[in-house]
């Protein structure tokens, strides 16, 4: 019944002390590698203990834990994740245990008898697409396979646990499925479905998978934070031109809308707004009034996504009516960006953007 906060080891030390202060934690559990950053901050530490994981698994057994006093209320947090705020701060958004058991009971109205046995999750946990590799598996029988993080960017490295493990089910952002498939396409044998989530996906890569990997289902999953990890979804073929984000997921609902947030015609563009038992409350900050919006019985987040209905009823994103920026699937906020830079000496002004740097996306 209690709320976790998955912070990214990788984050610069006054982003985690930023969302330290914010959470309101009880207790801290870190590595001894980074304790020295978080040196002077108020919850307890909890250091991870050095011992084998052989040693760990003997000395747990399951039939000693204790049992929880009741099933939590589907009103309360489950965890917490902090997003790119335009404030200049993080936003939190509580993820409550309704929203996490709706997200997670419509996968198989999707995916059928297709559940994971193996899940590679190459997404930190501090993102929240980690959350599908984390809960899908444990709900039904599954296992979760996770990389260390020096192997998370190594593609050679991925491809052989794939291989060595049996890995059924993977979830990564395009650009790293695609260098997957480049350089280890050939040990992928065990694959059933591919999940690419976090960027637009290109129809060249749709091609690319199903040349190498015909029998494999490749997914492409559309959902932000504040709609519990997807909310749209769409089997990919080789014809997709663009590649859609898909239909709505089981209990959801998505409309294309105006700046007044009324709806529009199929193939009008506009802001893609959800509804549905996966829509969070709001966001710690106080915010929630610009970003959820009422109509009736229905609470509608607005996504900020500028989107389409095409001819078969498929929604296809067609980018952003905002400055935020996607940079390897995480959404930032540049504003959030500006304001740190704007306090340092000698900054008159500042703005933040993306551009291709070698190869790779980047903030500049």
């Amino acid at each position: 019944g209690g709320v976790y906060v998955p912070i990214d080891p990788a984050s610069p030390p006054t982003r985690k002390r930023s969302i330290i202060d914010a959470a309101s934690l009880d207790a801290i559990v870190l590595a001894p590698a980074i304790a020295t950053e978080l040196e002077g901050t108020s919850p307890a530490t909890a250091r991870i203990p050095t011992t084998s994981l052989d040693t760990a698994i003997a000395q747990t057994s399951v039939d000693t834990l204790p049992e929880p006093d009741r099933a939590p209320p589907s009103e309360a947090p489950a965890y917490t994740i902090f997003t790119s705020g335009s404030t200049g701060t993080p936003a939190g958004v509580d993820v409550t245990h309704g929203n996490l058991a709706a997200s997670t009971a419509a996968r198989p109205h999707f995916y059928g008898s297709r559940a994971p046995r193996r899940f590679l999750v190459t997404p930190s946990i501090g993102f929240d697409s980690s959350m599908v590799g984390i809960f899908w598996p444990l709900a039904s029988g599954g296992s979760v396979v996770v990389p260390r993080d020096d192997d998370v960017h190594d593609v050679d490295r991925l491809g052989d646990l794939v291989d060595d493990l049996e890995v059924s089910h993977l979830l990564m952002v395009p650009s790293l499925y695609g260098a997957l498939l480049d350089r280890r396409g050939d040990r992928l044998g065990s694959l059933e479905v591919a999940i690419v989530a976090g960027e637009a996906c290109h129809p060249s890569l749709v091609r690319r998978h199903h040349d190498l990997l015909p029998d494999v289902d490749l997914v492409n999953e559309y959902g932000p934070t504040e709609a519990t990890v997807w909310a749209t979804v769409h089997r990919c073929v080789p014809s997709d031109d663009p590649v859609p984000i898909g239909r709505p997921i089981a209990g959801t609902t998505v409309r294309i809308a105006d700046a007044h947030q009324q709806p529009l015609g199929a193939g009008a563009p506009g802001e893609l707004l959800i509804t549905g038992p996966g829509v969070v409350r709001g966001y710690r900050s106080g915010r929630s009034n610009d970003a959820f919006v009422a109509d009736g019985t229905n609470r509608w987040y607005r996504t900020g996504d500028l989107a389409s209905i095409d001819d078969g009823g498929r929604v296809v994103f067609l980018g952003r009516v905002d400055d935020q920026l996607n940079v390897g699937g995480l959404r930032i906020e540049p504003l959030e960006i500006e304001a740190v830079i704007a306090e340092l000496d000698g900054v008159d002004d500042v703005v933040v953007s993306s551009a291709a740097l070698d190869g790779r996306e980047s903030l500049v």
